[in-house]
Order: C-alpha cells, then structure tokens, then sequence
C-alpha cells in the first residue's frame, strides 16, 4: 500500500500558535513528499513556512524553514535546498546489497 503522503506536495495553514511537533506527532512524513506548512505570526504578521519530514512515528519531527513573509510583501526564501534533508537519517540504519552478474 502506498503511503498518503507519497510523491505529493503539501501546502498547509495553521494557526501560529499551534505546536508542530504535537500537531504531527503520530504522522510518518516520508522523504518523497514535500510538505509544507505556513504559520502566521500574531505579533508581526509575518507568515513562516516550515519543511519537515519523519522517518517514523518513533523518530523526532525534522523541520528546516523554506520562508519568510512580511507583512510590507517582502519575501526572504532560506538558502537550506531542499535535498539536504536526506543528508542525516537521524541514526536510522539502512542495509542493502549487491549482486554481481559475472555470467557474462
């Protein structure tokens, strides 16, 4: 069974006080989804978007900021690419093989 979130784009609003970590605390984020959320800031109005993924319910929630946007329209977009989440599996241990064909 393919996964929800597999090969999908993600773009969610929530309220700014809300708990990332909380909200999502049950939920596999997989590398092949780019999910998103936008949190608007009461204080400033600025709206922060966040990246994140989850190698499994047992594992810490991962976020990187994507962007910031300020009230004036100003947008400041981080330099964090988006393919540098995969570079730290949080400890997970992946094992694999290789066969080689020599019948040729």
């Amino acid at each position: 069974m393919q996964h929800l979130f597999s090969n999908t784009k993600w773009l969610t609003f929530i309220e700014g006080d809300t708990s990332l970590e909380e909200l999502f605390d049950d939920i596999d984020i997989p590398f092949d989804c780019e999910f998103l959320m936008a949190q608007t800031e009461a204080a400033t109005g600025k709206v922060s978007v966040t990246g994140m993924y989850k190698l499994h319910t047992t594992r810490q929630l991962q976020v990187y900021s994507v962007a910031t946007w300020y009230p004036n329209g100003k947008c400041c977009w981080s330099t964090f690419p988006f393919r540098h989440k995969t570079e730290n599996l949080q400890g997970a241990v992946m094992k694999g093989a290789y066969i080689i064909d020599v019948s040729n």
